[in-house]
């Protein structure tokens, strides 16, 4: 890697706007040329990765903002998800187009394609809305004990996980259960999952100790619904992102790890520690990673 850390001092050094935000990043999406972060500072940023510069700021959510995504290229379209609303935006002119409600709680996950907006909440349900009319098609059953933790989409399936060691497969038009697992990791909390359906596999990872600061890392098989190997650890995942065949981590001890999904025992192949401290989250495109954690944000790229 060779990496830059945007924390809040550089950043506003080299481009006198203030700082990247006043609190945690807790989400980071990348297009590869702009990157947007969302912070428990209630607002999101847009901002070009080679010229280190802000280019947005959305503002509106009354609560930290946990999740975006950014959809829709040629419409520049932005979706934010927070304790009051599901945000879908036009970020060029700071526009907020559409607010998605019917949640009961704090919604801190959501993922998104070109045609759904899928978000999970501490409600322990969640949600889908088709794009771009934004209209609400189902809601799963309140089966996410403690609320949902973590989602992933790949095609027309959803992976979800539970703060109380749950993980499910959807199959997104249908809104029916493809497989549902709720004893491999134990009650834990589900801190990420990732569905990679060309390679039958779906990867998920939970905390085993919050004080030890172990984690654990299940590979399934999409078709049995098969757990093909259990993966324990010093430090624990918050996030994925696969791309090149390689799944990109993470993790709670600010390292970067990557993992080659193609090796049979989906070995570790690199890694960057960045701080001492959490990654929350981790996105990839073209040549480069994005990552975030506490309140700065990082921009790795890949030699």
């Amino acid at each position: 890697f060779k990496s830059s850390v945007f924390s809040g001092t550089e950043f506003a050094k080299e481009t006198e706007e203030g700082s990247v935000h006043a609190g945690s990043v807790f989400g980071v999406y990348f297009d590869g040329l702009i990157a947007g972060t969302c912070s428990e500072d209630r607002t999101i940023k847009l901002w070009h990765v080679l010229e280190k510069r802000i280019v947005a700021e959305l503002v509106g959510h009354q609560g930290p903002v946990y999740r975006l995504e950014l959809i829709d290229p040629e419409k520049e379209i932005l979706v934010s998800c927070s304790l009051d609303f599901i945000g879908v935006w036009h970020w060029p002119s700071a526009t907020l187009l559409h607010k998605l409600t019917g949640h009961k709680h704090d919604v801190h996950r959501l993922k998104v394609s070109n045609d759904y907006i899928v978000t999970g909440s501490y409600d322990e349900t969640i949600r889908v809305w088709e794009y771009p009319s934004c209209e609400f098609l189902w809601t799963s059953p309140p089966i996410h004990q403690g609320g949902v933790s973590c989602l992933h989409m790949c095609g027309i399936m959803v992976g979800s996980g539970s703060a109380k060691g749950e993980v499910h497969l959807w199959d997104l038009p249908s809104g029916k259960i493809l497989f549902r697992n709720t004893k491999s990791h134990i009650g834990a909390l589900i801190t990420a999952v990732w569905v990679c359906a060309n390679e039958n596999k779906f990867v998920s990872s939970s905390i085993t100790s919050f004080q030890a600061g172990g984690g654990i890392i299940c590979v399934w098989t999409i078709d049995s619904g098969e757990c093909m190997q259990r993966i324990e650890e010093n430090a624990y995942v918050n996030a994925f992102c696969y791309e090149f065949g390689l799944l990109f981590t993470a993790y709670s001890d600010g390292v970067i790890r990557i993992r080659d999904l193609y090796d049979e025992k989906n070995k570790v192949v690199r890694e960057e520690s960045l701080i001492k401290g959490q990654l929350y989250d981790v996105d990839v495109q073209g040549s480069y990673v994005v990552a975030c954690g506490m309140n700065q944000t990082f921009c790795l790229k890949i030699k």
